[in-house]
């Protein structure tokens, strides 16, 4: 797969903690059922040689498929707009960032 087409997992995602670990997942439907569940996409580890916090880390983890939609969102306002500038390029830099086309 080519950095261009690079995909992530669709939001929204969440944080939550099972024995003692942050996960970030993503609800899932439980087929023919009206429940849903999450689904891990990651597992966040705790090192405090390091000073790695893994709550505030997941939450900033779990924001991320939100922001980057804001931010595209942000974009496209400001190209039909016709704005440019140092703002409307690091807008663009973190979108390109994100989705592996830096």
């Amino acid at each position: 797969m080519s950095m261009k087409n690079t995909k992530h997992t669709l939001g929204s995602w969440s944080h939550y903690i099972t024995g003692g670990k942050h996960y970030i997942g993503v609800k899932r439907h439980i087929p023919q059922s009206i429940l849903y569940d999450d689904v891990p996409v990651a597992v966040l580890i705790q090192d405090e040689r390091e000073g790695i916090i893994p709550e505030a880390n997941a939450r900033i983890i779990a924001a991320a498929p939100d922001m980057l939609e804001a931010l595209k969102q942000l974009e496209k306002h400001y190209t039909l707009l016709g704005t440019t500038g140092e703002f409307y390029e690091k807008i663009k830099s973190i979108i390109h960032k994100a989705q592996g086309q830096e």
